[in-house]
């Protein structure tokens, strides 16, 4: 009597769990078959394929400096809105506060955008013609997909 009580919840059980191995499985496998967006801060992997090895590890190096240097530079602007929020919150209301703070923060990302800009500018500069036109095309197609995956999204 005792084992047919056993067997009677087992094969449910064995089954659901046969049924999620199944499935995870196949979204494992599904995934590498889908084409992943490349992330934002890194180089574009077809420019990098058109490089020699060297060159596409001082362009990954490079890379990575300017992705170090953003995180820094968003630490200081999370810093700034911390103001902010400080500022409208304040008890009594300064406004002259919050127009100081708000103005930090606007410097703050306006410094960033700079920073950034100056430092394609440096990293632009450093290629030779073949390589700059490779760059250019593949930060196109970059932004070509970007907006695709934005007007998907959209039309969801």
């Amino acid at each position: 009597m005792a084992q047919a009580a056993k067997s009677g919840w087992l094969k449910p059980v064995l089954g659901i769990s046969l049924a999620l191995n199944v499935f995870f499985i196949g979204l494992y496998g599904g995934s590498l078959f889908q084409e992943k967006p490349e992330k934002r801060g890194t180089a574009p992997k077809s420019y990098l394929s058109t490089l020699s090895p060297e060159r596409q590890e001082e362009v990954k190096a490079q890379f990575s400096k300017m992705r170090e240097t953003r995180r820094t530079s968003r630490k200081e602007t999370r810093a700034a809105w911390a103001q902010v929020r400080k500022a409208m919150t304040a008890d009594p209301f300064d406004r002259a506060a919050l127009e100081t703070a708000m103005q930090k923060v606007i410097d703050t990302r306006t410094g960033r955008l700079e920073k950034r800009y100056e430092t394609m500018i440096e990293f632009v500069s450093a290629m030779n013609t073949e390589e700059r036109i490779a760059f250019s095309d593949a930060m196109s197609e970059r932004w070509r997909r970007r907006m695709e995956r934005r007007r998907r999204r959209e039309a969801e």
